[in-house]
């Protein structure tokens, strides 16, 4: 039979609250260091002279319309094959992502453009645009990213 077992304790000093709070913490951390960190990487492309370009272009009425015009703004390629994506956001923002099954670069598989447009009823303005690739060399199953396609 034991008398008075000695309890074990983390830190004579540290109270089992602090150690539970230390604990949520990290926990918290490296719950959102693997789920944000975790994303794909982009490259973001400079809007402000496309915005001047599209101030002045009251005919792009829809989503689908201004990614068009986007693509063939900057891109000379007839043969593109276009898929749009419209998500919905706050204050008339709407996120599209665009993928081109035929880019320009023929080491590409496929180029994604994800860009956040807003509507002021008259005319667009872009608010972000980001993009990034496949390569061929990485098959489809290959990731989203920005190496070079050599």
């Amino acid at each position: 039979m034991m008398k008075n077992p000695k309890k074990v304790r983390f830190s004579p000093n540290v109270s089992r609250e602090t150690f539970s709070t230390i604990f949520g913490f990290l926990t918290i951390v490296l719950f959102l260091a693997i789920f944000v960190g975790c994303g794909e990487d982009t490259i973001s492309e400079d809007i402000s002279g496309f915005n001047k370009v599209l101030s002045t272009r009251y005919d792009i009425k829809t989503p689908e319309d201004l990614a068009k015009f986007y693509h063939d703004h900057l891109y000379d390629n007839p043969d593109a094959k276009l898929s749009y994506e419209l998500i919905p956001q706050t204050h008339s923002r709407v996120k599209i992502v665009m993928i081109n099954q035929k880019p320009v670069d023929r080491n590409m598989l496929a180029e994604k453009i994800e860009m956040v447009a807003k509507y002021d009823e008259t005319k667009w303005k872009i608010v972000v645009i980001n993009r990034n690739w496949k390569c061929r060399s990485s098959g489809e199953s290959g990731e989203w990213g920005i190496e070079s396609c050599n």
